[in-house]
């Protein structure tokens, strides 16, 4: 089922269908993306089947605003918050040490990525199913990244419920990674938000520091 993510009923069925553990897609400000909820095993172990995702690889999870990050991380450390304050919401999934009591396949490591859309009517939906949806591009692994919900239904068919659309995505690159340390960071991916930008969030954030 296509449904115009401007539809008013769009959020109510794709909170139905998050309920009964199906995986819907959605648009993004970065590609579209194939979502579950985060908090159910046999949810996410469909999800990596329809994508033919390699287990080794973590799922990351979409939030609604930083507050609803203490849904599925233990805390958000000062450089954490330091860049969710500069680029959130936005292109930019942060790793954080996860809570244990998450499904061990959304991430097989010690942390899980985690980022705000910058796309109003997702994060609604986002709240609407209680703040944190796991989503991953709407592809097969390794594919091109689905801008359209057309190439998301050519990839994934009736492994998925609903498919929301809302046009051609603005853009065209998956979001950016970074794993954090202590006082910097290591890039994983690089996307839209460029190590340029990252090092002079990270200079910032340094300097105020040292004067606080």
């Amino acid at each position: 089922m296509i449904i115009p993510i401007s539809d008013p009923s769009a959020i109510p069925l794709a909170e139905a269908a998050i309920s009964r553990g199906e995986l819907i897609v959605v648009p993004t400000d970065t590609v579209y993306g194939v979502a579950c909820t985060p908090f159910s095993e046999a949810a996410i172990a469909r999800l990596y089947e329809a994508k033919n995702r390699p287990h080794e690889k973590a799922i990351q999870v979409l939030l609604s605003d930083v507050s609803a990050a203490s849904l599925v991380a233990k805390s958000i450390p000062p450089l954490a918050q330091a860049f969710a304050d500069r680029f959130w919401p936005g292109a930019l999934t942060l790793t954080l040490p996860k809570r244990e009591d998450l499904p061990p396949n959304l991430s097989r490591y010690e942390t899980v990525g985690v980022r705000v859309p910058d796309h109003d009517r997702l994060r609604e939906l986002i709240r609407a199913v209680g703040g944190a949806l796991a989503t991953t591009s709407a592809n097969h692994s390794g594919g091109a990244n689905p801008t359209t919900v057309q190439a998301a239904v050519q990839a994934l068919g009736d492994a998925v419920s609903i498919y929301l659309d809302d046009g051609r995505t603005a853009g065209d690159q998956a979001s950016t990674v970074i794993e954090l340390h202590h006082d910097t960071y290591t890039l994983l991916r690089e996307g839209p938000i460029t190590q340029a930008m990252l090092d002079e969030a990270l200079s910032a954030w340094k300097s105020q520091a040292s004067f606080s």
